[in-house]
């Protein structure tokens, strides 16, 4: 069964559940800690969002509200999400491709080990990473919605992420294609 399709089963198992209450609560302040300062969610407290309607609801709720707390701050400062690549990439000898902007960076670096083609760095600048959480997670995603990176900057604001598809060329799709960072 394709991932898709694992999604699709699990969605429609999920929303037929009717709440008993029987397994518990998570408070909105944990649920706010596990999304900004943590620690991450307990193996107890994720079970509870797979048993109970509400507290996946209440997740959602709390998400969506930091997530809108990282955009806005990201829009006050006036930080860049996007990246233009023709009027901002260079290449290398090596093989590293970079992506430059005022607010971020992605370097593309070749690899031939089997089943990586590329190590994607994205370092983010002082505007972005001062409206980050130590818990938010970032995507990198070009313009047709391709998802190149996902993951928690570190405490330099580098997100490391490898590309495992030899199908799809980043070099060729760094060229012509818009990035953008969004948190999710």
């Amino acid at each position: 069964m394709s991932s898709r399709n694992l999604h699709k089963l699990m969605a429609y198992v999920l929303a037929r559940q009717v709440e008993s209450g029987e397994y518990g609560a998570v408070s909105e302040q944990r649920l706010r800690e596990a999304l900004t300062d943590g620690p991450d969610l307990d193996d107890a407290e994720r079970a509870l969002l797979l048993l109970s309607p509400v507290a996946r609801d209440d997740w959602d709720r709390v998400r969506r509200e930091v997530l809108d707390d990282v955009r806005e701050h990201w829009m006050g400062s006036g930080a860049d999400t996007e990246l233009v690549p023709l009027a901002a990439s260079s290449a290398s000898d090596t093989g590293q491709i970079d992506v430059n902007g005022p607010d971020f960076t992605v370097s593309l670096f070749q690899q031939d080990h089997e089943g990586t083609t590329w190590v994607i760095l994205v370092q983010l600048g002082p505007n972005l990473r001062a409206g980050l959480y130590p818990m938010s997670t970032l995507r990198l995603i070009d313009d047709e919605g391709l998802e190149w990176a996902r993951g928690r900057p570190d405490a330099q604001g580098e997100l490391i992420a490898t590309w495992h598809n030899d199908e799809v060329s980043l070099q060729e799709r760094a060229k012509g294609h818009r990035l953008r960072l969004e948190p999710i």
